[in-house]
């Protein structure tokens, strides 16, 4: 009789340490097959395929199935809608964004992914599968979000995506400064300092 393999995060991290793609790919693999109902083992083998390998649009269908199995988990939603944006399906990966965004809205990284897939999405000239990403960040700076006021803010600025406007950008910035947001207060004294 063969001995039964225990999957574990702690074996699948060593092979991320060492840098062993290939043997991860293989572990994550076999752990998915041995354990299909392991959001983890689906969210290993999304990550191995997306990180160890830039498979991008392999990468979907594992992280998809991580998430199905477990809805409430931010980081995967994140490496999921990393995915689909870097596979060009910018208005998966909005939503997906969004979704882990909506999980734990105090992650920046989320929120500048959704931001690099509006800015991707307008490039790939797919502005109506992106313009539900702006929205959702406007109405996130409106109801509040600091962290989405100061990227609106950058966005502004910087005319990523969206006509270069800084008044526009001071009004975001300033919302965000108000709540102590530390990135805003300094974009806000840098833009006074500098007329």
């Amino acid at each position: 009789a063969t001995a039964v393999e225990n999957y574990s995060t702690a074996t699948a991290d060593a092979y991320v340490q060492a840098r062993d793609w290939n043997r991860l790919l293989a572990y994550t693999r076999q752990w998915a097959q041995a354990e299909p109902q392991s959001a983890m083992a689906w969210y290993y083998l999304g990550n191995t395929l997306l990180n160890g390998f830039q498979q991008e649009a392999q990468a979907v269908a594992p992280l998809q199935r991580a998430t199905t199995l477990k809805p409430d988990w931010a980081d995967a939603w994140y490496f999921r809608g990393t995915a689909e944006m870097l596979a060009g399906h910018y208005a998966e990966a909005g939503s997906s964004l969004e979704r882990a965004i909506g999980l734990n809205a105090n992650d920046t990284h989320y929120y500048m992914a959704l931001v690099k897939v509006y800015e991707l999405g307008i490039g790939a000239h797919q502005q109506a599968a992106v313009a539900p990403v702006l929205a959702y960040l406007v109405k996130l700076g409106q109801a509040g979000d600091a962290n989405a006021q100061s990227l609106l803010g950058d966005m502004y600025h910087d005319g990523r995506g969206v006509a270069k406007n800084d008044t526009t950008a001071m009004q975001w910035y300033a919302k965000s400064a108000a709540q102590g947001h530390a990135y805003a207060e300094y974009s806000l004294g840098n833009a006074y300092m500098l007329g």
